[in-house]
């Protein structure tokens, strides 16, 4: 006899260890310190990512719309995710999550933020739906971007004490979902400069081709 909802959602949670609880109450803390128009953005801006395809919201997009700190916007970011996979493709109702997440996921003091982002999340549960399956079927082969990160660097030569040359350099690190999968690089004005003609000629080819694919139903 198969599980209702609420029975179903418990049996997930539950697959999460005791000592979770901890990692994810701090998120939820984290949550809670969001106002409310600074939360149904960051809902938003997670919908609008999964549409394009992406797999997930970097922390530092979430800075924009509030004043975490980057850890924190990190924490909020995978917590959202986290909820929509619990209850995208499940019928359970906010207060069903509420009632099995707590003291799993959450404890009593952040019961409301939790409830709140249940709400949030199951009043677009068709969209958010159909944006999840878009996102899985853009990373349904491995590997897909997990993680881009750059830093801009100067290097200097010098000789007899004193600067006789220099150079401005681009270090970038790519890290991927897949195991053992990611580059470190560095890369020149020049290279920057093609890597962003290449990458505008890209979004140009993928607007045609968005504007062929039948909408998701």
């Amino acid at each position: 006899m198969p599980l209702d909802p609420r029975e179903e959602l418990k049996r997930r949670v539950d697959e999460f260890p005791d000592e979770a609880l901890s990692y994810f109450n701090s998120n939820f803390t984290a949550i809670a310190s969001l106002a409310d128009e600074a939360r149904n953005a960051a809902l938003k801006m997670l919908l609008d990512a999964l549409k394009r395809g992406q797999h997930r919201v970097d922390g530092s997009a979430l800075r924009s719309i509030s004043e975490l700190s980057q850890r924190d916007a990190e924490k909020v970011a995978s917590t959202y995710l986290l909820v929509v996979g619990l209850l995208t493709d499940s019928a359970a109702t906010p207060e069903d999550f509420a009632l099995v997440a707590r003291g799993k996921l959450f404890r009593e003091e952040n019961e409301r933020a939790a409830l709140s982002l249940a709400q949030s999340i199951c009043s677009q549960r068709d969209e958010i739906s159909r944006a999840v399956q878009r996102a899985q079927l853009g990373g349904a082969v491995l590997p897909s971007l997990r993680k881009f990160e750059i830093a801009t660097d100067v290097r200097l030569k010098i000789s007899d004490g004193a600067v006789k040359n220099g150079v401005p350099v681009i270090v970038a690190h790519i890290d991927t979902d897949a195991d053992r999968q990611e580059l470190w690089v560095q890369l020149s004005q020049r290279d920057v400069e093609e890597i962003i003609r290449k990458m505008n000629e890209c979004l140009k080819d993928m607007a045609i081709a968005e504007s062929v694919i039948p909408p998701l139903k």
